[in-house]
């Protein structure tokens, strides 16, 4: 069960980087993808300070994912996160 939890925290984790570093590099492609439609000059600082709290959330994770037990805010952060994530996204 812990195994489970560790692989799973470190590859939410990487995704959370990836998405992060996304935004930051290609805040247009995200927009499109994310069907934000063409955004405003404005908007990429936004995005991008979005992408570096998302960077810096999968950093910690990560990090917690390779002893669970010991970060447990981490966990409960993230599974926060991924419940936050989807009810807002309905």
């Amino acid at each position: 069960m812990i195994k489970a939890l560790k692989v799973a925290m470190i590859a939410y984790g990487v995704v959370l980087i990836l998405v992060g570093l996304g935004v930051i590099i290609v805040p247009d492609k995200i927009a499109e993808l994310w069907r934000l439609g063409e955004i405003a000059d404005y908007s990429k600082f936004l995005l991008a300070n979005a992408g570096a709290i998302y960077v810096a959330a999968g950093v910690g994770v990560v990090a917690a994912g390779r002893d669970p037990l010991q970060h447990i805010s981490w966990v409960k952060f993230a599974i926060t996160k991924c419940i936050l994530t989807v009810v807002l996204s309905a």
